[in-house]
């Protein structure tokens, strides 16, 4: 299968620090590359380039034809627009029909928690509000590409779930993902590569390094309290802290999505989730 993106002998300085020097990066449909580092490494850089946001140095960006690009950038400038007229003007440069953009801008809005501040100005918005505007408005055009800076910062548990489960069907259908990020969780829910970007070179990993010890931890909200744990909870939980107003389970990485899932199917709200050593 042919690249859908492909980043050749890439060289790029950053107010005369040398920031990338022969990079290599290629990406083909059904994929999705993990791009770590630590901050000021120059993810956010690299995607602006592969977004053609920024001018290449030395080096060629060779994009298929006909490849549509979403991108979201790590944060999205409030403005008095709002959120339905901001991606409602998206959406017609791509000349949707009216009828068809509505209908989409509304499934969306609601399947990320966003119908409530459809009228809302964005610079009332926020923060985790507008980076929900920023997933939608990267995801609204039906791109073949998805390039992505830290798309789950400022989400609830339950939101990052939502955007993860998004994602990963987008993907088997045949799109392709590059996201920046240092998110253990995102990455072992969606990465199929994984690289660092580490002295000016994208050096590639087998896996973020994980102890067998670690778990994660998952936080539900228990209102109603009438609801029923999930009768397959002791056969995926490793411990459960069953309290007053939050459910704590503690589970196998490998077993945390199934969980997840039979927990919000229950009725559960996903409030936080995160590693720990149990």
């Amino acid at each position: 299968m042919g690249a859908v993106l492909e980043l050749r002998d890439f060289s790029q300085k950053y107010q005369r620090r040398q920031l990338f020097k022969r990079l290599n990066l290629r990406i083909d449909r059904q994929a999705c590359i993990a791009i770590t580092g630590q901050n000021g490494a120059g993810k956010t850089t690299l995607l602006n380039v592969l977004a053609g946001l920024t001018n290449i140095e030395r080096g060629t960006l060779e994009i298929a034809p006909k490849m549509r690009i979403g991108y979201m950038a790590e944060q999205l400038a409030p403005n008095g627009l709002t959120p339905k007229t901001y991606l409602r003007m998206l959406g017609e440069l791509d000349q949707f029909s009216n009828r068809n953009l509505e209908g989409q801008i509304n499934e969306l809005a609601y399947e990320f928690g966003l119908a409530a501040a459809l009228n809302t100005p964005l610079n009332q918005l926020s923060r985790g509000s507008l980076q929900k505007v920023n997933f939608v408005q990267a995801i609204l055009r039906t791109p073949d590409i998805l390039l992505l800076d830290e798309p789950l910062a400022g989400q609830d548990g339950t939101t990052q779930m939502r955007m993860i489960h998004w994602l990963k069907d987008y993907r088997q259908k045949g799109g392709a993902i590059i996201v920046g990020t240092n998110n253990a969780f995102l990455i072992e829910q969606l990465a199929t590569e994984i690289y660092e970007l580490d002295a000016m070179r994208l050096l590639p990993i087998e896996e973020l390094p994980q102890p067998e010890e670690k778990v994660m931890r998952l936080e539900f909200a228990t209102t109603p309290r009438s609801l029923a744990l999930p009768a397959t909870l002791q056969q995926l939980a490793l411990k459960i802290v069953d309290g007053t107003r939050y459910v704590v389970l503690y589970a196998n990485i490998k077993n945390s999505d199934e969980l997840i899932q039979a927990m919000l199917k229950s009725g559960f709200s996903l409030r936080g989730l995160r590693y720990e050593v149990l």
